[in-house]
């Protein structure tokens, strides 16, 4: 099953994001920029098996996985 949680902490939002084998799933992220948001640690460019699908919208597709998404605090929209 699809799972998410979220939480604040001392200077991020962190979103975790569980998804099914042979699935994915489209996150939007509350965020002004995708450029200041990690997954485990790793700039999204980086991040595996994470694609943007829209940066302009904060979105990306994520491929079956757990995912833990930082977003600074401030950067929501």
């Amino acid at each position: 099953r699809i799972a998410v949680d979220w939480r604040r902490t001392g200077h991020a939002l962190t979103l975790n994001v569980t998804v099914p084998p042979t699935t994915s799933a489209t996150v939007t992220l509350p965020a002004n920029s995708l450029d200041e948001v990690t997954e485990s640690g790793e700039p999204l460019a980086k991040a595996e098996g994470v694609g943007v699908v829209d940066a302009a919208a904060r979105t990306v597709l994520v491929r079956s996985g757990r995912y833990e998404f930082a977003i600074p605090h401030g950067s929501t929209p």
